[in-house]
């Protein structure tokens, strides 16, 4: 201690230094004897005083040997200060120091380079502050942010802490449409080991699209990515400025390629810059073709008759060259194909300067208006023939009323010729009934200059028949391309002799309207609604004759005030527009009562299509209103009872789509019939927007008829709560199976399928964890293995995790604690998880973990690792520190190879593996399975050779050192396999022991070796008897029953209880021990000796030795192989020999196999031995010869 580097001090608790090293000297520049007996504290840093008094506080308020580690500053003798750590250990009770004892080293310069450290990265992060993009540092293999400056909230708004909490945070708030490409783009980079830059969108804290450039460099360590550094820039607004440009070009692009005139652009020079679709399409060029050469050559060489077209003549050059606009009309121009086709064109020059660059040429094809021009040639041409062809008789009066002109139509219509008929009168053939009429007519076409009048007159046809006429005259003397009357006669004889047959049919119609149970009518249409019409039955309907009712005009006075002013307004649109009136409205009787009519009418108009009058029938519907009413009030009723079964009624006409809900629809989804007219389209709205394609499957099969109209969907009301609705309906059909219409029910189930989830909650969830349980976690492993099937390279972990010795806390601190042990793990084991895994509770003390997206096993050992860890932590239950362990099993899989089962009893088995190894966790790999399924094979088989008594028991006789007689023989089991052959005990009895299948090994054993020696025992009597040593397990020793199976045994052999020994591993017997078994107190009351086996490879404790109550010790054989030639095998032999004689305790030595090591124990005292170099072990018919020597 003179000699230490560090400062070693005994301290009395209030700070009284009683002993310092010479290093007090070195570090601190004290003497060590003017510093012993000055209380060391008055140099202390008063700012560091109060912690170094709590700390020792603290170590004093504890019992037994306490350590404490504190750090401060003390004053070195030239007065300056130094940082000192001092690890401290109370010794207050030790007589030889009774003190502190303080060992102290100078930490001064760790402590200035961590102030130093500090600073500077308070100065980068300042400097990182101070930049306006967001500086990153990452996993390159997770991707997984491990530190974001404070500009990323500036930025996006999202808090720094989240990017580095939430493993994926990056990627789950990348902008969906960029998110898959983006991840893999930067996985490749990192994969290739490239820096790497690019541009994509993220989705800021408040929802806008941010656009960023993310600069990344790569790190490695060992050759291996590991780390990435990046730079994110905002770019938004320049990515919005580079859309707005490149859409004011595709809108100018747009224009031009949409407009239908050809556009090409020219340069100063003639050639051509541009052309747009039209300009290319009517001149059988690509529009790349045609840049770059010369617009005259390609399109204007020649002019319309076939002659050469000069360049300097050329109107479009013409522009170039005096900066004027030229229009042109009737030139051609020249397809690819050689084909001309006539245009008018417009060249505008381009100015820059006052200097013409350039000039835009606009043209269109004026094909078409050639083609029109000549068609109104022909048009006109033909138009004279058909005037002369005409069935009317066009006839060219003067205005005195002579004939100038007719038309052949007048021979046809009338047998006159029109030759004869010029220089005429026009009255000669008129009928005299009509002439007056006739003449009047004529002289209103005289009145004005195109004054038209029509009349109606008889002519004489030439065999002296009357035929009618309807005329038409026009006064166009003023026009001096006519000059004349022009009348046009047509001949209207049948139409005359038509409508009197029409008469005598519409008397015929009006007897037998007058027998109809219905109003009928007739008004004209002339604007004027005077009733024309109106049959007898409006008497028995209102109390009014036909004849009040038509000179009192009553129908707008008996209209009901409440359907007054609707039944006005349709008759006003029905006679604006036309078309057919049907409503339904009152009117009231001469008595007062109500009368419920329909009324249907329909406009009639004469061949010209002009309106002549109002047709229509009043229906008395007054019956059939009583009868709605009470199917009203039937449905009112039908509403309240769904609406207090929260059962809501509907119907949908297919064929006009409307749609119509009952009161409780509309409550159930959460509107009023005020607020919303239903239609399809709204109410796909209200369905939730995940189930919309569901629904319009169901309605598509129903409508189908191959699916029934049967499903629960959700909806979401206006306030935005969702609700589940449950759908039935019918589909009403026609003759030929078309849908009519659909009927169905709506049925507000939100209150039951919430009870359902709870439901289906508890049954797959653990009700003490509140996680999933068996069944829910293998649906889950199912699902997870079909999605990896769909993703190659991408496996599944299950973690089987195990609690080491949980049932010691079951049976020492109750099953509360145990309870409450296990929901604190599994919150604790859920926090070492990833977001998307799954825990669950799988029985027990028994758990589950579910791990997706594995690319590698490391990824899975992680996990593993975490859940360890956090485990290591000290669990604080009821005021007591627990601590707890798990074995953790390991399989990977995918569900090309594995299915759930597999994967489960994968996970299993490397659990017991790792149980096995206390190796914390372990992975599991094929031989693993191959040793479980030979355990299991080991295991079956056992089973069979209890049952069939396949064991055999050898004896291995134990001499006395000092007389070389045979003291005892202890009993070896042995296994006689059929297969394998005889099996050491080593062999099978590690799985005996955890089948449970040494109890009746054991009992065997015992049984058949204690009737062996006692018929030993009699055959060959000496004295003292022949002793019996057996091996006894742990779990034998554990069954409270042993002693009473023992004795039972000796009873049925004969054997005496002090002629046996029983032989405990020294492990096991100290727990036994511990546990207080009180197998042992009834094995010893019995008279049965116990020894320890094996003693020396175990606890090894003199206090262990003192109290234990056994009659032999055994030294293990590893040490006695070492006896003469390994000093330390030798000594630890003869002490454990004298300390066993100490406590009066026989020795037993195993494994002799040589005279010198029987005479080194010989000399030591030793009591007995055995070994080969005695005897091996005999098989029972070689045991009698043994004796008898």
């Amino acid at each position: 201690m003179e000699n230490s580097s560090e400062i070693v001090s005994i301290v009395d608790p209030d700070g009284t230094l009683r002993y310092a090293n010479l290093a007090w000297g070195r570090v601190l520049g004290y003497d060590p004897e003017e510093i012993v007996g000055t209380n060391v504290l008055v140099h202390v840093h008063p700012d560091d005083l109060s912690h170094v008094l709590e700390e020792t506080e603290k170590a004093l308020s504890e019992v037994g040997v306490v350590r404490n580690r504190v750090e401060y500053r003390f004053r070195h003798k030239d007065g300056s200060w130094r940082w000192i750590e001092s690890v401290g250990t109370y010794l207050l009770g030790d007589p030889a120091v009774g003190g502190v004892v303080v060992s102290s080293r100078d930490i001064t310069r760790r402590k200035r380079a961590e102030e130093e450290i500090y600073a500077l990265r308070r100065e980068y992060e300042e400097l990182v502050g101070s930049v306006e993009a967001i500086i990153w540092k990452g996993e390159a293999r997770t991707l997984r942010f491990t530190f974001v400056s404070d500009q990323a909230e500036a930025i996006l708004g999202y808090a720094t802490q989240r990017w580095t909490r939430e493993p994926s945070f990056w990627q789950d708030h990348i902008h969906p449409e960029d998110r898959e490409w983006a991840v893999s783009f930067c996985r490749k980079a990192v994969a290739e080991k490239k820096d790497h830059d690019f541009e994509y969108r993220m989705i800021s804290a408040d929802g806008r699209v941010v656009w960023l450039r993310d600069i990344v460099r790569v790190g490695f360590e060992d050759g291996v990515p590991s780390q990435l550094f990046g730079v994110m820039v905002d770019i938004t607004e320049r990515k919005w400025a580079q859309e707005e440009f490149e859409r004011l070009g595709r809108q100018n692009e747009l224009i031009l390629d949409s407009a239908g005139e050809g556009i090409f652009g020219l340069d100063a020079r003639g050639n051509t810059t541009f052309a747009n679709p039209a300009a290319a399409r009517m001149l059988g060029w690509d529009a790349k073709e045609l840049v770059g050469r010369s617009q005259h050559e390609i399109i204007h060489h020649t002019r319309p008759d076939g002659t050469p077209y000069p360049k300097e003549e050329c109107p479009i050059y013409e522009a170039l060259a005096d900066g004027k606009v030229h229009h042109v009309d009737g030139e051609t121009f020249w397809r690819k194909d050689g084909m001309g086709f006539p245009v008018e064109y417009t060249s505008t020059p381009i100015q820059e300067g006052g200097e013409v660059i350039g000039a835009v040429v606009t043209f269109r094809d004026v094909t078409e208006r050639r083609r029109a021009e000549e068609a109104l040639r022909r048009s006109e041409e033909h138009f004279r023939s058909l005037i002369r062809n005409a069935s009317d008789i066009v006839t060219l009066y003067e205005a005195d009323g002579t004939v100038r002109y007719a038309s052949p139509a007048l021979e046809r219509v009338l047998g006159y010729e029109p030759a004869e008929r010029v220089g005429a009168l026009s009255f000669e053939l008129i009928h005299p009934d009509d002439v007056a009429r006739a003449r009047e007519a004529f002289a209103d076409i005289l009145r004005g200059p195109n004054q038209s009048v029509a009349v109606e007159v008889r002519a004489r046809h030439r065999d002296g028949s009357w035929r009618h006429l309807q005329a038409v005259g026009t006064n166009l003397l003023d026009d001096p391309s006519v000059g004349a009357i022009v009348l046009n006669g047509r001949d209207i004889t049948e139409r005359k002799e038509a409508e009197e047959a029409l008469r005598e049919a519409e008397e015929r119609y009006r007897t037998l309207v007058e027998q109809i149970p219905a109003v009928s009518y007739i008004d004209w249409a002339d604007g004027s609604d005077r009733p024309l019409y109106t049959s007898p039955q409006i008497e028995e309907m209102l109390g009014y004759t036909p004849e009040e009712w038509l000179e009192g005009r009553l129908w707008t006075q008996r209209l009901h005030p409440g359907d007054r002013e609707r039944i006005l307004a349709a008759d006003e649109r029905f006679e604006a527009g036309g078309g057919r009136f049907d409503e339904e409205y009152r009117l009231l009787a001469r008595d007062g009562s109500v009368v419920w009519v329909r009324e249907q009418a329909v406009l009639v108009k004469d061949e010209a299509g002009e309106p002549l009058y109002w047709q229509g029938v009043l229906f008395d519907m007054t019956e059939r209103k009583e009868a709605e009413e009470a199917v009203q009030r039937s449905a009112t009723r039908l509403a309240e009872a769904q609406r207090l079964a929260h059962l809501g009624g509907w119907e949908w006409d297919i064929r006009t789509g409307e749609i119509s809900w009952s009161d409780e629809a509309y409550r159930i989804y959460g509107l009023s019939p005020q607020e919303l007219v239903p239609s399809f389209e709204r109410f796909m709205e209200i369905v939730h927007p995940d189930d919309r394609e569901l629904l319009e499957g169901v309605i598509n099969g129903a409508l189908d008829g191959h699916r029934a109209y049967d499903v629960e969907h959700r909806i979401v009301r206006p306030g935005g709560e969702v609700r589940v609705v449950h759908r039935q309906a019918g589909v009403v059909r026609g003759e030929g199976g078309e849908p009519l219409r659909m009927v169905g029910t709506v049925h507000d189930v939100t209150e039951r399928k919430t009870l359902e989830g709870q439901l289906e909650h508890r049954a797959l969830h653990d009700p003490l964890t509140d996680l999933p349980n068996r069944t829910l976690f293998v649906d889950r492993l199912e699902q997870a293995l079909r999605r990896a099937r769909r993703q190659r390279g991408r496996k599944v972990a299950v973690l089987f995790v195990d609690l080491d010795n949980f049932k010691v806390v079951n049976d020492s601190l109750g099953h509360k604690v145990g309870d409450s042990l296990l929901a604190v793990l599994a919150e604790r084991v859920r926090w070492s998880l990833r977001p998307g895994d799954t825990l669950a509770r799988f029985g027990g003390d028994e758990f589950t973990v579910l791990v997706e997206d594995i690319y590698d096993p490391a990824d899975a050992v992680q996990v593993a690792e975490r859940i360890t860890a956090e485990l290591r932590r000290p669990f604080v239950l009821e005021g007591r520190e627990l601590f707890a362990s798990a074995s953790i099993g390991i399989a990977l899989g995918e569900s090309a190879t594995k299915g759930t089962e597999d994967l489960l009893r994968d996970a299993d088995t490397a659990m017991y593996r790792a149980k096995e190894e206390r190796s914390g966790y372990c992975m599991f790999d094929p031989k693993m399975y191959e040793r479980a399924v030979r355990r299991l094979e080991l295991e079956n088989d056992l089973r069979k050779a209890v049952e069939s008594g396949e064991f055999a028991v050898l004896y291995q006789p134990i001499v006395r050192l000092e007389t070389g007689e045979t003291w005892g023989l202890e009993a070896l089991a042995r296994w006689d396999h059929p297969r394998r052959g005889l099996l050491d005990p080593s062999e099978f009895v590690p799985v005996a022991e955890e089948s449970g299948l040494i109890i009746p090994i054991g009992n065997r054993v015992l049984e058949e070796a204690c009737r062996r020696t006692k018929g030993w025992q009699d055959r060959y009597p000496r004295t003292p008897p022949l002793i019996l040593s057996v091996n006894l397990s742990a779990k034998q020793l554990r069954r409270p029953e042993l002693a009473e199976t023992t004795e039972y045994i000796l009873r049925e052999t004969g054997l005496d209880a002090g002629c046996l020994t029983l032989d405990v591993t020294e492990t096991v017997y100290i727990k036994a021990l511990e546990g207080n078994t009180p197998a042992l107190d009834g094995l010893k009351k019995a008279g049965v000796r116990i020894s320890v086996d094996d003693f020396g490879v175990g606890y090894s404790s003199l206090s262990y030795l003192k109290r234990l109550p056994a009659d032999i010790l055994k030294i293990d054989r590893s040490f006695t192989a070492g006896l003469g030639e390994d000093i330390e095998d030798t000594a630890i032999v003869r002490m454990v020999i004298e300390l066993a004689h100490t406590f009066s305790m026989k020795v037993v030595a195993e494994g002799v196999e040589s005279e010198e090591q029987a005479a080194s124990l010989r000399e030591m005292g030793c009591d007995m031995a055995q070994g080969y170099h005695f005897a091996r072990p005999l098989r029972p018919e070689e045991v009698p010869g043994f004796l008898a020597r």
